[in-house]
């Protein structure tokens, strides 16, 4: 496949290609499969229901598990704790605690998590992952890899369907394949197109062989490759 790295300096782009529009009609419900106990109490936002051990809730191809779980029957939100898996085909989220609303198809995690699909693995301290649109926000302390790509972003989103990876505010990346280090303010990421594009003060080294520290060369951010 031919590749190629694009470099500008652009102060912006659009992805709206690869944006989908959230679907319209009601939500799906949602299906508790297991829980080894469950009880019911009244709280002052109404309702709730505590699910615990081997907690294993579904909506539509979305299936959620964790350790305990409390849902509030009003609204339908649930916060998960304690191991708390979410799967879709082949994506996985782990995170420590995860709070869902069924009602959009929204899940939450403020205190850390860790997204798989097949070879690549995203980090962060937050993150947000639209079910519907199948999109994924992620702030603060992101690390993404995949075979080829390492980035350390502080703002990243995620495309499920292309897998095309946005990142904004100040970025380092590595590329393997295109043999360049380099520093940005915005980046595209393609891999299945095999490019990227750096943007907005871009300083990028390339180097030749499969050494990193052996003839490189520094790239203004005009360059194009």
């Amino acid at each position: 496949m031919y590749r190629k790295l694009l470099i500008g300096l652009l102060c912006s782009y659009s992805i709206s290609a690869v944006a989908q529009e959230r679907p319209v009609g009601p939500p799906l419900p949602i299906v508790l499969h297991h829980a080894d106990s469950f009880s019911g109490r009244q709280s002052d936002s109404g309702e709730v229901q505590e699910l615990t051990g081997n907690v294993w809730l579904q909506q539509g191809n979305a299936v959620l598990r964790c350790g305990s779980a409390i849902q509030y029957l009003q609204t339908g939100f649930i916060i998960l704790r304690h191991n708390v898996r979410i799967e879709q085909g082949d994506l996985r989220i782990t995170a420590p605690v995860i709070t869902y609303d069924p009602t959009i198809g929204m899940a939450k995690a403020e205190r850390g998590a860790e997204v798989t699909q097949r070879h690549r693995t995203i980090r962060s301290q937050w993150a947000a992952y639209d079910i519907p649109r199948q999109e994924l926000l992620f702030f603060t302390g992101v690390s993404y890899a995949d075979d080829t790509v390492r980035l350390w972003t502080d703002s990243l989103r995620y495309f499920r369907r292309t897998e095309q990876a946005q990142a904004w505010g100040g970025l380092y990346v590595e590329s393997l394949f295109h043999r360049v280090k380099a520093e940005a303010d915005s980046f595209l990421y393609s891999p299945a197109e095999g490019w990227l594009l750096l943007s907005g003060n871009a300083l990028l080294q390339q180097w030749n062989g499969t050494d990193s520290s052996a003839s490189s060369r520094w790239l203004s951010a005009a360059t194009v490759v």
